[in-house]
């Protein structure tokens, strides 16, 4: 193991190192260290040397408290942190009335801006952000991530997802299916649109699929 360096009394983080302890299972000397909050931690001598370990664990507890203050309070306010839990709610609430055309056919969030809203924000307003425009897939079938959205006008995104989704193929077998007995409710998820753009195909009516 080599010559034992005594690092009684040093501090590292939070920890302050009071004796050595005990040798723990895997043959690594325990320095029994008394933290800032008053616990107790027996850490091993390189994890507390190189910065492994600042702390008994009330660091990392602390840390992830104002990640999650400043996700749901600091930001809650801004009109784009709610387009960015509106995206969690139609890909991964399948209470929500839009899931079947988002999360109930494979749409997702990519992991940078599920994880981190502050990365949605922040790309938002890189990207045109501002209050009024409406998030849009470049491909309707792909997944909300940075290369494959942008910001439109309400009615721009309606003509995207109207004109570009459906072919006519689609258009045909819609109404293929419908006559062979299948529920229009059936029908809007497989093809990511609303009920109500079903009936309106069906129905040869001028219509506007729903994002």
């Amino acid at each position: 193991m080599g010559n034992l360096i005594d690092i009684t009394g040093q501090r590292f983080g939070r920890l302050t190192v009071i004796k050595r302890s005990h040798v723990d299972k895997d043959n690594f000397i325990r320095w029994e260290c008394l933290c800032e909050c008053g616990n107790t931690y027996f850490g091993r001598s390189y994890e507390l040397r190189n910065g492994t370990v600042k702390s008994c664990g009330c660091l990392e507890n602390e840390n992830r408290h104002n990640i999650t203050n400043k996700s749901t309070h600091g930001l809650s306010k801004l009109p784009i942190y709610k387009v960015w839990k509106s995206l969690k709610s139609r890909c991964y609430r399948n209470t929500d009335k839009r899931y079947s055309r988002y999360g109930g056919r494979g749409i997702s969030v990519c992991e940078e801006w599920i994880k981190d809203p502050e990365s949605f924000i922040k790309w938002a307003n890189e990207n045109g952000y501002r209050k009024g425009l409406s998030i849009d897939r470049i491909n309707n079938n792909g997944d909300y991530s940075p290369n494959n959205c942008r910001f439109t006008t309400i009615a721009q995104n309606n003509r995207n997802s109207s004109n570009t989704h459906l072919t006519e193929s689609d258009i045909d077998r819609i109404k293929s299916l419908h006559s062979g007995g299948m529920m229009q409710i059936d029908i809007a998820p497989i093809f990511g649109i609303t009920q109500q753009t079903v009936s309106k195909i069906i129905n040869n009516k001028t219509w506007k699929n729903e994002q």
